[in-house]
């Protein structure tokens, strides 16, 4: 069979039958047109119905072939203009949490903050009234050796005046400041009077007897000039143990009473004593051996003192630094 071939280019339709192109149609149409090419002539006829399958080749116009295969990509076309922003879509569910990353370095120190204002002191409770029992498990009555209410130990029992005291005519007891009296320090020594008044007597302090001591003392303590550094009755009658402010400087006799009880000899009350305080019960009161000031003066420069080591009493004068140790009654 001769072959035949078509071409639809433009509005013109061309058939090339035997190897010859013969114009068919200048018209363009929509329709499809069957082509009829004899099989033994190769004569052609056109018609919209079919071609004998036995005498004719079918040749179509206006009818798709089959598709060619895709040609080669063209390059690509320059980016368009960016179209306007969408609307903002919904929030996505939160992801899962990831691990915990590596702490940063410490940062730097930030400036103190302002200080607040301090707060205002509460009102003081008032104080209680003294008591005046030892410090006993079974009873309030005191013996030598216990622990009196100002925190000494009790060395005299008895009954007595004080006159100014807190007991003041109805006085049973009297007791010794403990040996670091002195706010903490070792027992201190000090003269009796100051500068002047070592060589000036002191009018009401001569009292001797027990009782007498807190009256002494007053009396040295109001001579003009007298000042704890200096002057032992000053500095005694300053000291404040167990809260209490009528510690005195002790008269000859109550210094005298004070070496029995502690002393390392056994001694009847009232006798002068000829043993050691400073030695006796273990050295319980702590005391020196030495010289300690009482309170009753013998003469204007001239003052009664005890011997805490060896039990005698003598006078000295008033510039010569020697132990102080306070009493109290009650």
């Amino acid at each position: 069979m001769k072959s035949v071939k078509s071409a639809v280019v433009g509005a013109l339709v061309a058939v090339v039958v035997f190897g010859g192109i013969q114009v068919v149609s200048g018209a363009v149409s929509s329709k499809v047109i069957t082509m009829c090419a004899n099989k033994t002539t190769g004569a052609v006829r056109y018609t919209t119905k079919s071609c004998s399958k036995k005498l004719e080749t079918t040749l179509m116009l206006n009818s798709q072939g089959v598709s060619g295969s895709a040609g080669i990509a063209g390059s690509k076309g320059d980016a368009g203009t960016a179209g306007v922003a969408g609307a903002k879509g919904d929030t996505g569910a939160s992801g899962t949490a990831g691990a915990t990353g590596t702490a940063g370095a410490k940062g730097e120190t930030g400036t103190n903050g302002t200080s607040g204002t301090n707060a205002t002191n509460g009102t003081n409770g008032t104080n209680g009234a003294p008591g005046n029992t030892c410090q006993r498990a079974w009873d309030a009555i005191c013996e030598v050796g216990d622990i009196g209410p100002g925190g000494g130990i009790v060395f005299y029992v008895g009954t007595f005046t004080a006159a100014g005291t807190t007991c003041n005519t109805t006085c049973r007891y009297l007791e010794v400041a403990e040996s670091l009296w002195d706010t903490g320090l070792p027992e201190p020594q000090k003269t009796w009077s100051t500068g002047s008044n070592q060589s000036a007597q002191v009018s009401g302090a001569d009292g001797i007897v027990i009782g007498t001591g807190f009256q002494n003392s007053l009396d040295i303590a109001a001579q003009s000039n007298n000042v704890s550094a200096s002057s032992a009755a000053v500095l005694a009658r300053e000291y404040r143990g167990g809260s209490r402010t009528d510690w005195f400087l002790p008269s000859k006799d109550e210094l005298n009473a004070l070496c029995v009880a502690f002393s390392d000899t056994v001694e009847s009350a009232g006798a002068v004593c000829n043993g050691s305080a400073a030695t006796g019960h273990a050295g319980v009161g702590g005391f020196i051996d030495g010289y300690y000031w009482s309170s009753s003066e013998t003469e204007p420069s001239r003052v009664w003192y005890q011997s805490l080591g060896y039990g005698f009493q003598g006078s000295n004068v008033k510039d010569n630094p020697i132990y102080v140790r306070p009493v109290r009654a009650f």
